[in-house]
């Protein structure tokens, strides 16, 4: 069951500045609180929820919420769907020389290979924000990536699970800490597990479940792991998607 893709521009996301917030926190973990002060200007009740996300790290629940709507005058949401255009293949050239029958005797064959033919991706961003908070902020903020996801086949997303970035800057007693996924360690996991991915154009949905181990990115770069540092977050979202313009994997 294919997932129909058309390619439109649409707003802004918050992706910009959730992957700003990654940039300057690099070096910086835990992060003071003044340090994010020129941030909290939007009240998180003048946007549009699109959705939630709720996960526990051991018996502790939390809460996010995805939000759209104006900031400083953009039109920006902060759970998108991006589609990815792939540089055309020899194999795309070739079947596109073929006959209707030849092409598709040549997609049946390649399909019963396990060899993927004018595949589709998109990228997915889900970007959660403390609803307590009354902001939109970067201290609580929860933002899930999937950076390659081939969707021609919704049947074969919903069957396995796909590797994620997670990143969480979590809030402590001495400020904000960015806490992200530790790769280099053969027991982590990041992963994500869709129930439901619906993506028209110009918007979209999605339910599913997540799991992460997140350490202080602090500790990640340096490879110097404190594991009474490092949380297991393990919880659900659902929400609505909008699109965002595509991207070629060309860089054109």
């Amino acid at each position: 069951m294919p997932i129909q893709i058309t390619y439109s521009r649409t707003s802004r996301l918050f992706a910009a500045a959730a992957g700003l917030f990654v940039t300057t926190a690099l070096m910086s973990a835990p992060v003071a609180a003044q340090d994010i002060s020129g941030m909290d200007s939007q009240d998180i009740r003048s946007m549009t929820p699109l959705g939630s996300l709720h996960a526990t790290v051991g018996t502790e629940t939390l809460e996010w919420t995805t939000l759209h709507g104006e900031v400083d005058g953009e039109t920006l949401a902060s759970a998108s769907w991006q589609p990815i255009t792939m540089p055309e293949s020899p194999m795309a050239r070739m079947m596109a020389n073929m006959d209707e029958e030849q092409r598709r005797q040549m997609e049946e064959t390649m399909g019963a290979a396990g060899v993927g033919v004018d595949r589709q991706y998109v990228r997915i961003r889900i970007t959660g924000f403390d609803p307590e908070s009354g902001k939109v902020q970067r201290a609580g903020m929860l933002s899930i990536e999937l950076g390659m996801l081939a969707t021609r086949d919704i049947d074969a997303v919903h069957a396995q699970p796909h590797q994620a970035d997670v990143s969480y800057y979590r809030k402590t007693d001495d400020g904000v800490t960015l806490l992200v996924a530790d790769t280099r360690s053969a027991g982590a996991t990041t992963t994500v597990d869709f129930d439901h991915l619906e993506l028209n154009d110009g918007k979209g949905s999605a339910e599913g479940r997540f799991s992460a181990d997140l350490c202080p990115m602090r500790q990640v770069v340096r490879n110097t792991i404190e594991p009474e540092s490092c949380i297991t977050l393990e919880g659900e979202f659902t929400t609505r998607l909008t699109e965002q313009e595509a991207v070629s994997m060309t860089g054109q």
